[in-house]
């Protein structure tokens, strides 16, 4: 076997294994419905179950973290020349009748050099969202603006609860 073959081979597992073993940026996460490349943006749109507002941003901070994951591993539809993320999210829902649906819970806009730039190793949870640049609320976007009222979370999460607080105004 070449030398380069061999190099490859033993490298692989590393780059994929990072990566929950995805090949492509939209296998990162199950919660990823699609991800577009429309100039300098590149939009991923995201599903997440709604077990409780208090999981929410953590589930939703970890998603980026995965993205961001992905974008480092240089996963094909990481665009390298795409300026910023944005993160649609919207959560299932059931009504009355046990009939499933969504809602659209908002968008959320990071700059790609710090998703490029984060150590993976030392954010967590909803330390990830501290890095948006902007965030949109919508009718679904209830798990944020609870979260962010919480006077502890606000202190805790102050860089992104602000910019939520300045979504709603």
């Amino acid at each position: 076997m070449h030398a380069s073959r061999i190099v490859l081979a033993a490298l692989l597992p590393v780059v994929l294994s990072s990566c929950g073993g995805a090949t492509k940026l939209d296998e990162v996460s199950p919660d990823i419905l699609a991800v577009e490349q429309n100039g300098e943006t590149l939009a991923v749109k995201a599903q997440q179950s709604l077990v409780s507002d208090a999981l929410a941003l953590t589930q939703l901070g970890n998603l980026v973290g995965e993205i961001a994951e992905g974008i480092q591993a240089d996963l094909p539809g990481a665009d390298k020349d795409a300026k910023q993320l944005m993160l649609q999210i919207s959560y299932e829902t059931v009504d009355r009748l046990g009939n499933e649906g969504s809602i659209d819970a908002g968008t959320i806009t990071f700059p790609m050099t710090d998703l490029r730039a984060a150590n993976t190793d030392n954010l967590i949870g909803t330390m990830w969202l501290g890095l948006a640049s902007n965030v949109a609320v919508s009718a679904g976007s209830d798990p944020l603006i609870n979260h962010c009222a919480d006077a502890d979370n606000f202190a805790i999460d102050h860089v992104f609860c602000s910019k939520v607080a300045a979504a709603l105004e």
